[in-house]
């Protein structure tokens, strides 16, 4: 809804990413050969449909007349890749569409329409979670972009492959910016809207809470209010703290994961850690100092160390779920509002 390309297509990327299932010229590639640097091998390939094969054998010592129908025949042939490009993308079938999207941008690369090409690439490729691409094809539309307030469009779409790739900071830092300085109002609005969830992601309840607010004369009221009761619900949810679970595991193995919910992990770094004392244990009544050294730099690292961070570790990612949880319920909320 608010992180597709202006392109017709109406995808969202972070939904599509949270419900599994994604969203310089010279770098260009096509069957890993680079487009700028060796065009003859995708000419060749581009001029192998019956009609292209004509023209190149009847262009030269054709009347003018014929030249121009043959080349009219031939723009309409490249501009079919576009359609086709489309027709593809719209079936989910991303490597054709690139194909045919670059066969386009071969021979028409100072066409006006070059910079929704490059929004469409940059979308077939984040639908397969190809980041580096997708972007690289983003800054090109922006680059090519007609207007400003369609450039700042784009920068949203950028914004919304930061989300998803969990780069919030960076979808963080691009979103403020279009907030504060953008001169449409509808893409500040937008702007604000995503924060909201890149705020959500990380845990900033206060910080959503203040940008709905912001755009709550511009949301119909159910959205708002149903938004608002989920941010509600974050806020007062009891979430696990890293440091009491590492610290727990630190006088008690095992315990940290106990309190943050994961019951077999804490067992098992219980039943690891009192082997591992056992053994420090005997070596000691024995007096074997070379065991002791042996059992302290292994056993003793690994487990009551690695327990510790395991510990922290769980609490971590057991919030991260949560903020994800609720994240797509905003999604879904939005998503089902008109």
């Amino acid at each position: 809804m608010l992180c597709r390309p202006q392109t017709g297509y109406p995808l969202s990327l972070v939904a599509a990413k949270e419900h599994g299932h994604f969203l310089t010229p010279a770098e260009m590639a096509v069957d890993g050969q680079d487009i700028e640097n060796s065009p003859e091998g995708f000419a060749e390939d581009s001029m192998k449909t019956p009609v292209m094969a004509g023209n190149r054998a009847q262009m030269d010592g054709s009347p003018p007349v014929l030249r121009q129908a043959e080349a009219q025949t031939s723009r309409a042939t490249i501009d079919l890749a576009l359609e086709l490009g489309e027709y593809y993308l719209s079936q989910h079938n991303y490597q054709t569409a690139i194909l045919e999207f670059k066969r386009f941008l071969f021979f028409h690369r100072d066409d006006e329409r070059i910079g929704k090409i490059h929004a469409l690439l940059s979308l077939a490729y984040a639908e397969q979670e190809q980041w580096e691409p997708a972007i690289k094809h983003l800054n090109l539309a922006i680059q090519n972009a007609h207007t400003d307030s369609l450039a700042e469009s784009y920068r949203i779409t950028q914004a919304s492959y930061y989300l998803a790739q969990q780069l919030y900071g960076s979808a963080e830092i691009e979103l403020t910016r279009l907030a504060h300085f953008s001169d449409y109002a509808a893409i500040r609005d937008k702007s604000k809207l995503l924060l909201v969830l890149c705020h959500v992601y990380q845990g900033k309840w206060h910080q959503a809470h203040q940008r709905l607010a912001e755009v709550a004369d511009h949301l119909p009221s159910p959205l708002w209010a149903k938004i608002d009761s989920v941010l509600r619900v974050a806020s007062e949810t009891r979430y696990k703290s890293p440091r009491a679970a590492k610290w727990l595991s630190t006088f008690l193995p095992g315990a940290g994961q106990i309190y943050d919910g994961n019951w077999w992990s804490g067992l098992n770094a219980l039943v690891l850690n009192a082997a591992t004392g056992y053994v420090l244990y005997t070596a000691a009544v024995g007096k074997q100092i070379g065991d002791i050294l042996i059992a302290y730099m292994t056993l003793f690292d690994r487990y009551y160390q690695g327990n510790r961070v395991n510990a922290e570790r769980v609490a971590v990612n057991y919030n991260q779920r949560v903020h994800r949880r609720l994240a797509r319920e905003i999604l879904s909320i939005m998503a089902r509002e008109p």
